[in-house]
């Protein structure tokens, strides 16, 4: 995913880390689904996800791609990997693992004071993207518990894994929109579990929005201030530029009435 030839990732940024991350959520997923047997309710779940992660990576690939100062060149070296690893098609799935490859060599090359100074420069925006794997991780682990205590009790109403994802994404977004909701213990548990998260999400993002705002409003008083700061001084400049013309005007007037002065003197 990271490539420093064709992009900026020699800065490590907070963009650079967080789809490091997903890349090497991404694999766990890929190991998930190919290796580890599931059941094919909790398969559903995690192909769903990995769906996600591969539009995720496709959207990566044109905002790469769009950066790209030599696209050609882009493509011919990892560019077409990007472009398929975001293809979301099961069997493109395997060229994920070449990007947390990828990914682990650009994270051996970072420095932790890098890291430490990239995401203390934008806590706001690093708590955000913080957030959002969170709640990725947490509708994924969400709906697949809910779905492994609900699926076989009495009068549940949860029973595949598109139930259970829709009903985790309802309660961590609107904290539940009622057509689907546990009746086991362990499945109420899960549910103020994910509730509780949804609820601290809505408070992040308020405040990041909150930061945001104020932080736009602040910059465009600045350079209102700046640039009235710049019309004083300029017209300061041109004040100073006509009191030093007037200036070497009355010197000029005053070196003649000095002449005339020894003028009258000496014909005296």
């Amino acid at each position: 995913v990271i490539t420093a030839r064709n992009t900026d990732d020699k800065r490590i940024g907070i963009y650079a880390l967080g789809i490091a991350l997903l890349a090497v959520i991404s694999f766990v997923n890929f190991f998930l689904l190919t290796f580890v047997p599931l059941p094919p309710s909790i398969k559903q779940i995690l192909t769903v996800f990995d769906y996600g992660v591969a539009l995720i990576f496709l959207a990566d690939f044109v905002v790469r791609f769009l950066r790209a100062p030599k696209k050609w060149a882009y493509m011919r070296t990892w560019g077409w990997l990007d472009l398929l690893s975001g293809v979301p098609i099961p069997f493109f799935s395997i060229a994920r693992i070449v990007r947390v490859a990828r990914v682990a060599v650009v994270v051996r090359r970072m420095r932790y004071k890098d890291v430490e100074r990239s995401i203390t420069k934008h806590p706001a925006r690093s708590t955000l993207i913080g957030s959002g794997f969170l709640a990725l991780l947490v509708v994924v682990a969400g709906s697949a518990l809910e779905l492994q205590f609900e699926a076989n009790a009495p009068h549940a109403n949860i029973h595949s894994g598109g139930d259970a994802l829709w009903w985790a994404m309802v309660s961590i977004a609107t904290v539940g929109y009622g057509d689907k909701y546990p009746v086991t213990p362990a499945g109420r548990i899960t549910a103020v579990f994910v509730i509780a998260v949804g609820v601290v999400l809505f408070g992040v993002i308020s405040s990041y929005l909150a930061s945001t705002f104020i932080a736009s409003r602040d910059r465009v008083d600045r350079e209102v201030i700046i640039a009235t700061l710049k019309g004083d001084l300029d017209t300061i400049k041109t004040e100073a530029a006509n009191l030093r013309e007037g200036f070497g005007t009355i010197q000029a007037e005053m070196a003649e009435i000095k002449q005339l002065l020894l003028e009258r003197k000496g014909a005296s």
